[in-house]
């Protein structure tokens, strides 16, 4: 079988190996996330995706449930869907394998890799693929990423609180609430929140103490570092 290799599109300008065979249909490539065409400011895609780290300031918000699809743009085929338990989740990002082997994968087209919250959208990459070693040769290394060995494409990235919040000057809690059990995090100024649910739903509490005034009720204060309370 012909081994396949990807470069994740970085920049999205151009491919050095344009003269190798022409662009597929469908849309320019592109990368979106709180560094590139002004994505969400809490989304940051991480290597081997993008070469970047989320920022120091940025608190992880670890209790989320985001979904990855991605999609053929040559078509608007749904290749795949990531959700659940087919991503882990470590102190600082969330993280699936994409096993590219197991899709068919078209050299002539382009696949977007889309991560969403509920119905927010986090960001997306474009996934350029090739078949041959030559083509990969070819690549700007300094705006693409080639992956070829394994055809196996990780997939990493960081989603920090606030995310999900669309209200400026605010401190803003968000979270997945299970059933009867749930956390949520304040980044600046964490509180309590008694609410209970009994269906798993995407969960945002905001704090105006920024603005004088307490939206989440007469609950005792907690002042001090970042932490997760019980919904």
């Amino acid at each position: 079988m012909k081994r396949i290799g990807f470069t994740v599109i970085v920049v999205a300008a151009f491919a050095a190996c344009q003269n190798d065979r022409p662009f597929p249909p469908g849309p320019n490539a592109l990368i979106q996330d709180a560094n590139h065409n002004t994505g969400n400011a809490f989304f940051f895609w991480l290597p081997p995706v993008v070469n970047q780290q989320a920022p120091a300031t940025q608190v992880f918000s670890a209790h989320l449930s985001p979904v990855v699809t991605i999609t053929n743009l040559c078509n608007g085929a749904l290749v795949r869907t990531f959700s659940g338990a087919d991503l882990s989740v470590s102190d600082s990002s969330y993280h699936v394998n994409w096993q590219t082997a197991q899709d068919n994968l078209n050299s002539a087209c382009t696949y977007r890799v889309t991560v969403t919250v509920g119905t927010k959208l986090m960001g997306f990459a474009d996934v350029d693929v090739v078949d041959s070693g030559r083509e990969l040769k070819n690549v700007n290394t300094t705006e693409f990423i080639p992956l070829l060995d394994d055809r196996t494409l990780p997939l990493q990235f960081f989603i920090g609180v606030g995310s999900q919040c669309v209200r400026t000057g605010s401190d803003c809690g968000e979270g997945t609430a299970h059933p009867w059990q749930c956390m949520l995090r304040f980044p600046h100024r964490p509180a309590p929140v008694a609410d209970q649910r009994d269906r798993q739903v995407q969960y945002q509490r905001h704090d105006r103490h920024l603005s004088g005034r307490d939206c989440v009720g007469s609950r005792s204060r907690h002042p001090g570092s970042p932490a997760d309370f019980p919904i």
